[in-house]
């Protein structure tokens, strides 16, 4: 913020003395308020977007940043995505100075023009146009221009006017027209509390937005999809690689999407059928049938990194991932279906935002929503979702990265939004058992089981494939009170079938307890402390989500070195909210031996701002307690 605020006083310095001398003097006109917590000050922000007709949408960019310093040039997104499908033309960066003097001017020559995919990937065509730039001074001005062109109708540019946060927004528009026959939607989101200017008329629509803040990002914050403005826009009727569609809800759009694109692509060798249905001939329970197909998938094939939203949106045919072994999230999930109707189980393609982040498809507007694809088995009234990509995640087992959101399942008769599983709360556990003993050195030499379940063993579960120093590595992290840890010894135990991890650890670690002038202490959690304080905001702009609940439960028996007596002991403590629970109990079982134990319990869920401090307090409350010690006394 100071760093801002010294580049801006010189920026009107500046002014001042080169006023005279310059036509244009760009940032006159940006209002202090923009400038308070910026990076960088979007100054005009254009969008024109033409559909022409069902195969035809032209798009004319232009963006002009004030770029205060380095975090500002990292939102500057001076890159163009394309591939065979679009035509990119007129491409023109002009670096300016702060009082609008032409620096240099980059054309298209000038990008690097690469791929985006990797070495494994089996599509090519999906390239990015970037520009080498580095700037030499800081603050400057970039005025990007470009336009494109393409047949693909199926997905329209959506308006986002804020994107980044600590980046300001003087001018933002977005303007599309488009012919009334095409049936053209749109789904306006967040708008309350933003003053935006709407112009629509029967074939042509206009946004404007102006004098927006930089926004901070706040502790706990929502995704900036649930907080800020956009719009979606879609066409009734539209064209995708060629083939023509034709769609006004999920239903209509799922059919769409298994008759032209997933359609005759589940077609495998024969011997490779053969296999399967050899494999499952002695298994009666189709669920288990289902498990033993997903394991021969991931045994077979490996995972290459193609985003759908680049790489394209139709798989690539079953059979070339059985002969090639490998494939992206459509071709992967694809092929397990594939593979799961050679045995007769039915399966349903399915669209998915994957992140660690939840977000969700818009339930009440249909378009080429989500960037990643799962597989739904249904069974007995549920539904189990498969991750294909992974060759180690256990059958139906989510994990982060899908879970509790809204997905579209593709089913021969249409589409149709659920939600996928959610893991709630306490079924997040993490229980931590433990044996210590202190010597009168302050030495600790402990024995721990950790078991953990639900979204703490997605956490975890991958670390049984990780090499010793890479384990070791994580321990003396987690365990970060130990000052000297020592792993001894460890054994990992990965239970698929109820997704559960066990770890057993054996340890040591010197200094632990501090001796003073006669006197020991430490801490009594020693090894699963949780002392995140939220930053406090004198005035929070958002709402807060607490977006995964947990609950960990700790049990340490501690016993005491010889030659010493318990001189204090904490008192126990409890504290209840609708945000959780925490209760740390000390049980005094001898003059050599206490037990130790904690439970906490952090509820999911989304709050007004106005809760923020309530929270905050809490969680201040909970982690003054987590670094409670015990004092002991030398024996005279």
């Amino acid at each position: 913020m100071k760093h801002n605020l010294v580049i801006l006083f010189f920026l009107l310095l500046f002014f001042e003395i080169s006023h005279s001398q310059s036509k244009e003097v760009p940032v006159f006109s940006i209002p202090d308020s923009l400038r308070e917590n910026a990076n960088s000050i979007i100054q005009q922000w254009d969008t024109d977007v033409a559909v022409l007709n069902q195969k035809s949408l032209k798009v004319k960019f232009r963006k002009k940043v004030l770029v205060l310093n380095e975090e500002g040039f990292k939102n500057s997104d001076i890159y163009i995505y394309y591939d065979k499908s679009l035509k990119v033309r007129d491409v023109e960066v002009k670096h300016l100075d702060v009082a609008g003097n032409e620096i240099k001017v980059f054309r298209k020559k000038d990008f690097k023009d690469k791929s985006v995919a990797d070495g494994f990937s089996v599509f090519t065509d999906s390239r990015v146009l970037l520009l080498d730039f580095t700037p030499v001074q800081y603050p400057f001005v970039l005025d990007f221009t470009y336009e494109t062109e393409t047949e693909n109708t199926a997905f329209i540019p959506s308006w986002n006017p804020i994107e980044n946060v600590l980046e300001s927004v003087k001018s933002s528009t977005y303007s599309i027209t488009f012919p009334e026959n095409l049936g053209f939607r749109y789904k306006e989101s967040n708008f309350d509390g933003f003053n935006i200017f709407k112009e629509a008329t029967k074939n042509k629509l206009i946004y404007k937005i102006e004098n927006i803040p930089a926004v901070k990002k706040e502790d706990f914050s929502l995704p900036l999809t649930e907080i800020l403005p956009y719009v979606n826009f879609a066409l009734d009727k539209f064209n995708y690689e060629g083939v023509q569609g034709e769609s006004r809800n999920w239903k209509e759009f799922g059919l769409w999407m298994n008759n032209s694109l997933l359609k005759g692509l589940d077609v495998l060798p024969e011997e490779t059928v053969a296999s399967v249905q050899k494999l499952v001939a002695n298994q009666n329970d189709p669920l288990k049938k289902a498990e033993m197909v997903y394991n021969y998938m991931q045994s077979k094939t490996r995972y290459v990194s193609i985003q759908m939203g680049i790489g394209g949106w139709k798989p690539m045919p079953a059979k070339d991932v059985d002969r090639l072994g490998y494939g992206d999230c459509k071709a992967l999930t694809n092929y397990t279906m594939a593979l799961l109707k050679a045995v007769d189980i039915p399966s349903y393609y399915t669209i998915v935002y994957g992140n660690s982040t939840k977000r969700n498809l818009i339930g009440d507007f249909a378009s080429l929503q989500g960037n990643h694809a799962i597989l739904a088995i249904p069974f007995k009234d549920k539904m189990y979702y498969l991750e294909c990509t992974s060759q180690h995640a256990p059958f139906g087992f989510e994990g982060d990265f899908t879970d509790g959101r809204n997905v579209l399942l593709v089913k021969p008769d249409g589409g149709e939004i659920t939600k996928t599983n959610s893991y709630e709360n306490e079924t997040n556990l993490q229980e931590t058992k433990a044996i210590c003993k202190i010597d009168e050195n302050g030495t600790i030499d402990a024995t721990l089981s950790i078991l953990s379940k639900g979204l703490q063993y997605d956490s975890v579960y991958e670390m049984i494939r990780l090499p010793k120093e890479k384990v070791t590595e994580h321990y003396k992290k987690k365990f970060f009170v130990l000052k000297n840890a020592n792993i001894q010894k460890y054994t990992l135990s990965d239970n698929k079938k109820d997704f559960e991890f066990k770890e057993d650890i054996i340890l040591s670690s010197s200094n632990f307890g501090e001796i003073n002038q006669g006197t020991m202490l430490f801490p009594l959690n020693a090894f699963n402390q949780n002392t995140i304080i939220p930053q406090r905001y004198r005035n929070r702009k958002f709402p807060f989500q607490i977006s995964r609940g947990f609950y960990d439960v700790d049990e340490y028996e501690i016993n005491l070195p010889e030659g010493f007596q318990i001189e204090s002991i904490p008192e126990n403590f409890k504290v209840s909210d609708i945000f959780g629970e925490y209760e740390q109990t000390i049980e005094k079982k001898s003059d050599h031996k206490v037990v130790y134990r904690r439970i906490l319990l952090l509820k999911a869920g989304k709050y007004s701002k106005d809760k923020y401090e309530g929270f905050r307090k809490f969680r201040e409350k909970i982690a003054r307690s987590e670094n409670k010690k015990i004092v002991l006394k030398r024996n005279n």
